[in-house]
């Protein structure tokens, strides 16, 4: 292979992906920073599931009237 078939390998391997190497992101670089997102959501979300959780938990706790049936 000479040079300018390697020129020519080269740009059609750029054409073939994805846009993001136009802002200089490489696959792995893609995957990191996908999974660092999905890491961030998934905190997020849980957080918010605590404290929905923890909140109605002293709203369930009060003492219950005489002559209410345990449910």
């Amino acid at each position: 292979m000479d040079l300018n078939e390697k020129a020519d390998i080269a740009a059609a391997a750029m054409r073939a992906t994805p846009g993001v190497v136009m802002y200089g992101l490489t696959l792995n670089e893609l995957v990191g920073w996908a999974t660092l997102a999905f890491i961030v959501l998934q905190c997020l979300y849980l957080a918010r599931k605590w404290w929905r959780e923890e909140s109605g938990l002293w709203r369930n706790l009060k003492p219950k009237k005489r002559g209410q049936k345990n449910e």
